[in-house]
């Protein structure tokens, strides 16, 4: 049976244990630490009983090609769904030491994709990227020679060519780029680890004109750490709204939460306060309330979850049911619902989601052939994650799953199996019309749908966050407008029903 070398990445790339190592000796941690056998375990399929909206507890295998020459394996470190059809995802292999530079991009949902890599020194590898549309993606790129220096590039051809940016105004002789992100189309932020001379200090900077100007954030604008301070040079944080919170560590073993709340111009610097255990992916539902998930390192079956409800000041472990995954966690946007995923066997492998906050996890599908990696939801109802090499090798090219979404209006229970389904249910394929406008966005009154086809009988139903149906009109104009003063504050979703063809669109009530 093959291993799964690529968690030797994952680990490396994602760790955030309670004896935290400088960044010299990352090289040779990669090196020495290898996985143990993974063994392989069939387990049953659970209903996702929980949503409200009735969605399928199975994911659509789509074929993304990536396997490089003089590889065996590869999966999907980071990935970024930026409208429906659009992915972007980061690739590594096994057996690097490093790293690789190696991108995939779909613009049509998957059934065409560039596979390509980012020009770049030799010896550089990717650590992350912030992809912005279907053109725009920026990529921090790392010298993985000595750790110091690199460089941040960019497409706006959607990664048929790449340029570097930022020459003479981003300075990383003597420091290491971590990871690039960016808020929206304008602004974004660069982080590196300390600059040799101010070690107490992370070295970030930020944009504010689609990376034309960078600015250094200065030291009176942070909290120091207790030691010389580092950042992983891979996918370490998590973001709501302008908030970004990012994992570090020191040289003398402490770890570390930063978090922003305006996009990058001012830093505040938590100690991680959970000791003795080893934690990867995190994410917030909002401001104040998030989870991190993680296993140890060595062939253990123990995952971790812990939790902040103080906007990652302080973390508490949770006793859960269930089975969370523990390398990769989001949550679904506008929601409290967690879905965390792992190829890895700890102590199996899929997805997994959580609607109280942690405490309970229910498994989507785990299993051969579900080695979900990295996972990115543009809205509750469109979501990807990536795959990596099947347990016995006999996929080693990777791929990737879509979110495979079916609609209930009704939540009508069958006696004997004693779960929820569906007595009409609709699959949906989300094809959202450039035609379609939405407008006020956010809205107190009124929401307007413009560009509706007025040759065809089109059903309009608005639904609330949950799930549940609040309005529902049928027009045959080419617009129509809902009146929600009554509608209390949140995000609500409208789909749109003309023919065969169905879209949703998003709006928040204030």
């Amino acid at each position: 049976m093959k291993t799964l070398f690529y968690t030797l990445f994952f680990l490396s790339a994602l760790s955030f244990a309670a004896s935290a190592q400088p960044k010299f000796n990352i090289i040779e941690k990669k090196k020495s630490l290898m996985p143990p056998p993974l063994k392989h375990q069939n387990f049953k399929s659970t209903n996702n009983n929980n949503f409200r909206i009735k969605v399928s507890p199975y994911w659509e295998e789509v074929d993304a090609p990536h396997s490089y020459s003089g590889y065996a394996s590869s999966y999907f470190p980071q990935i970024k769904v930026t409208s429906v059809g659009n992915v972007w995802g980061k690739l590594t292999f096994d057996s690097m030491y490093y790293d690789s530079k190696m991108f995939i991009h779909t613009s049509d949902g998957g059934k065409t994709w560039l596979y390509d890599s980012i020009p770049s020194p030799v010896g550089y590898g990717m650590g992350s990227f912030a992809a912005i549309d279907n053109n725009t993606c920026y990529a921090s790129m790392y010298d993985a020679n000595d750790w110091l220096g690199g460089g941040i590039y960019k497409t706006a051809d959607g990664g048929y060519s790449w340029k570097e940016i930022g020459k003479g105004q981003l300075s990383f002789d003597n420091s290491a780029v971590d990871f690039v992100y960016f808020f929206d189309k304008m602004n974004g932020i660069v982080v590196a680890d300390n600059d040799g001379v101010n070690t107490s200090y992370m070295l970030i900077y930020t944009t504010h004109d689609a990376g034309k100007t960078w600015h250094k954030v200065a030291k009176n604008n942070m909290q120091p750490a207790m030691s010389s301070i580092y950042s992983s040079n891979f996918d370490v944080y998590a973001t709501f709204g302008n908030t970004i919170w990012f994992k570090a560590y020191d040289d003398q073993g402490n770890n570390y939460i930063l978090r922003s709340d305006d996009k990058g111009q001012h830093w505040q610097t938590y100690l991680f306060n959970i000791t003795g255990k080893t934690f990867h992916g995190f994410a917030f539902a909002d401001k104040q309330n998030g989870l991190m998930v993680g296993y140890e390192w060595g062939g253990t079956s123990d995952t971790y979850v812990a939790e902040t409800h103080d906007g990652g000041k302080t973390w508490a472990e949770i006793n859960y049911t269930g089975t969370p995954m523990g390398l990769f966690v989001t949550v679904l946007p506008g929601t409290h619902t967690y879905i965390s995923t792992t190829p890895a066997y700890v102590p199996v492998w899929g997805s997994s989601y959580s609607k109280d906050g942690g405490k309970t996890w229910n498994i989507i599908d785990s299993g051969y052939g579900k080695e979900h990696s990295a996972i990115d939801f543009l809205n509750p109802f469109y979501g990807w994650t990536g795959r990596g090499e099947v347990w016995d090798g006999s996929i080693t090219d990777g791929g990737a799953f879509k979110w495979k979404l079916k609609f209930s209006l009704d939540n009508k229970i069958i006696a004997s199996t004693g779960n929820a389904v569906d007595a009409t249910v609709l699959k949906i394929d989300i094809t959202n019309s450039n035609n379609l406008k939405l407008f006020p966005n956010p809205a107190k009154n009124n929401v307007t749908i413009q560009g509706l086809n007025p040759s065809v009988k089109t059903k309009l139903s608005l639904y609330n966050i949950s799930g549940a149906l609040m309005q529902q009109s049928i027009t045959c104009g080419n617009s129509h407008q809902f009146g929600i003063q009554r509608l209390s504050t949140g995000t609500y979703y409208i789909k749109v029903e003309a023919g065969t063809s169905t879209s949703i669109l998003k709006f928040t009530k204030e």
